[in-house]
């Protein structure tokens, strides 16, 4: 178990595990999630960037194997690059009007 979690077990058997740094709590083992982060790292970010990682992580891995690839890298950057191609262009379009 992750440093600061504790599992905790229900009457009927059913078990839920909570953080006790950050107050959390949730049904599957922490490290289960393809986004978990240490306690520590976790608390370094705010509610809004966490979300923000996890919209960007998804959005990289593109055959779904919760784990990006080389591959998946090179394609975001070249991405990355077009879009700030574009971007330079735009501005030089505008600053024409």
């Amino acid at each position: 178990m992750p440093e600061g979690w504790i599992e905790f077990e229900l009457e009927e058997g059913k078990v839920f595990y909570a953080n006790t740094k950050t107050k959390t709590v949730r049904w599957d083992r922490p490290e289960s999630d393809p986004y978990f982060l240490e306690t520590d790292m976790f608390m370094k970010f705010s509610r809004r960037e966490i979300k923000k990682l996890k919209r960007v992580y998804s959005e990289m891995d593109w055959d779904a194997s919760l784990k990006i690839s080389e591959d998946e890298f090179k394609v975001r950057e070249r991405a990355s690059e077009r879009a700030m191609d574009l971007a330079k262009w735009l501005q030089t379009a505008t600053s024409f009007y």
